[in-house]
């Protein structure tokens, strides 16, 4: 049987003064609403209602029954109320402002995975190569590369971006392959720019020991993918993050150099207010991205 449904309409039965009158506000025949009776009575084992030539009077057991209810129906209206209130703070807008990069090969399939999971939260996503300011308030998460810009807010570490430098087969059979980092002074470097950094001075480790060569410059950009783009054209050296040149190493459109040293990683940061996780929305969605942002 319906056990709750018959609970419901023994609550209705209870401040009611018939069993016809209860049905019909229950859109319900008759004899439908005597057998929900006759089954809890049947269920519990006793008489819940007794007759009387003007209204229905309770039995001490159904008094004892109806008492139940009404706090089994409490319970269960508090339960909805929670669980809308839960789905309630995941609805509303998540702003975040991350770099060209990371923002277009990962931060928007990030996006894209926690909307289809959640539905009825919204997102803006900024794209951008400036520094981020924290005190312009203009997004909820902001995606950082390299140190953290400002001490208060969090600044929570998601990942590490290894970098590659690596040119063209065809560039290296016309200028050669440099075997160690002052060897790019003589070489066409393409120059990527983001934030305020140095995009001519590039850092090496080799046997625990620092190399740094201030490289020349024939081509500058902030974008990304213009940078990789000229190099695969044959236009000079690049160093960029590694998840973006792989693939294209693996096709042999580009070839890694300087394998022996090491280019010294930089953290990836998500930056928030102190209050962000305050909002279930921010909290799951900064969770779900440390979880899926592994580049």
């Amino acid at each position: 049987m319906n056990l709750f449904s018959n609970m419901e309409f023994f609550a209705k039965l209870a401040k009611g003064s018939s069993i016809a009158s209860v049905a019909h506000e229950m859109d319900l025949t008759p004899s439908a609403a005597s057998k929900k009776l006759r089954t809890l009575e049947e269920y519990y084992g006793t008489q819940l209602i007794r007759r009387t030539p003007k209204s229905l009077v309770l039995t001490p057991e159904g008094e004892t029954l109806y008492e139940g209810i009404l706090e089994l129906l409490d319970g269960t209206r508090e339960l909805k109320g929670q669980l809308e209130s839960d789905m309630e703070s995941l609805s509303g807008l998540i702003t975040i402002t991350a770099p060209f990069g990371i923002g277009r090969y990962f931060i928007a399939d990030v996006i894209a995975e926690f909307s289809a999971e959640h539905p009825r939260t919204r997102f803006k996503l900024n794209l951008t190569d400036k520094p981020l300011k924290v005190t312009d308030d203009l997004f909820d998460i902001g995606i950082h590369v390299g140190r953290p810009p400002d001490a208060r807010i969090v600044a929570k570490r998601l990942s590490q971006r290894n970098q590659l430098i690596c040119a063209s087969p065809e560039y290296l059979e016309r200028h050669g392959i440099p075997t160690e980092p002052s060897d790019l002074k003589s070489h066409s470097i393409i120059g990527l720019r983001q934030y305020d950094e140095v995009a001519n001075y590039w850092q090496f480790l080799s046997r625990n020991e620092s190399i740094g060569v201030r490289v020349p410059l024939s081509l500058e950009t902030n974008d990304g993918d213009v940078a990789v783009a000229w190099a695969k054209a044959g236009l000079g050296i690049v160093r960029r993050a590694e998840w973006h040149v792989k693939p294209l190493i693996q096709k042999g459109s580009l070839t890694p150099l300087l394998t022996d040293y090491t280019i010294q990683a930089t953290d990836i940061y998500a930056l928030y207010s102190k209050d962000a996780r305050k909002a279930r929305r921010l909290s799951l969605f900064l969770d779900f991205l440390e979880t899926r942002l592994n580049i």
